[in-house]
């Protein structure tokens, strides 16, 4: 079985290009982290983690390549979304299995901390996507509020989430909408324009009401 996953990893860039190289890699990563956990094998864990960054580094080197003029539906995104839901599994996964770590604890380290890595990494991803794809595909006075919006959103998925799935490490990114307002703010200055100015009426408004929601969702 380990041969053939080595030999089957390899085969992929062979086989098709760097577009769904990183979304295979993603997934079949994620699938080792599951097969790791439960058959008790560490190397088939960290192989798996390993996997999904070096899927994330090849996403990376098609980043600049165009995608076309569809917005979402496009090679570009759907493989970082691959990469994003692959992390956010994996640290789900891990997370859910942290009472019967029994694999890496003995190293100072176990499945809590893996968790918290590879829900950064797929945060980040998840993120990094949405505001690459709003740059793309949207003229410059509107995709700050595409941004804001799109922050929002995530913010209160992230939220209602953390309480859904009783998962203590999602209410962390839930924060991230508040140091985003305060940055856009920033830029809206320096340029000069007014915030309610291309859709910022809507997002503005939308952002305050997901910052307090998730404030009071997350009181505790």
């Amino acid at each position: 079985l380990a041969l053939s996953v080595v030999f089957g990893t390899l085969m992929i860039p062979f086989a098709v290009d760097g577009r769904w190289t990183s979304a295979a890699w993603a997934l079949e990563g994620a699938a080792l982290v599951w097969v790791g956990v439960r058959q008790t094998r560490s190397l088939a864990l960290m192989s798996g983690l390993a996997l999904q960054f070096l899927a994330g580094a090849i996403y990376l080197q098609e980043a600049g390549r165009d995608p076309g003029d569809v917005p979402v539906l496009n090679f570009l995104y759907l493989g970082s979304l691959m990469v994003s839901l692959a992390g956010l599994f994996s640290a789900r996964y891990l997370y859910r299995h942290r009472a019967q770590d029994m694999l890496l604890s003995k190293h100072g380290f176990g499945f809590p901390q893996l968790s918290v890595a590879a829900l950064a990494w797929g945060m980040l991803r998840w993120f990094g996507a949405g505001v690459d794809e709003i740059s793309r595909h949207l003229s410059s006075p509107d995709e700050q509020s595409a941004m804001l919006g799109f922050v929002a959103a995530s913010v209160v998925t992230i939220a209602f989430l953390r309480r859904r799935l009783d998962w203590k490490h999602l209410a962390y990114p839930a924060f991230l909408l508040l140091p985003v307002m305060l940055v856009l703010t920033g830029t809206w200055l320096l340029a000069a324009s007014h915030p309610l100015a291309h859709w910022g009426a809507l997002a503005w408004p939308v952002s305050f009401l997901a910052q307090y929601w998730v404030l009071w969702r997350l009181a505790a």
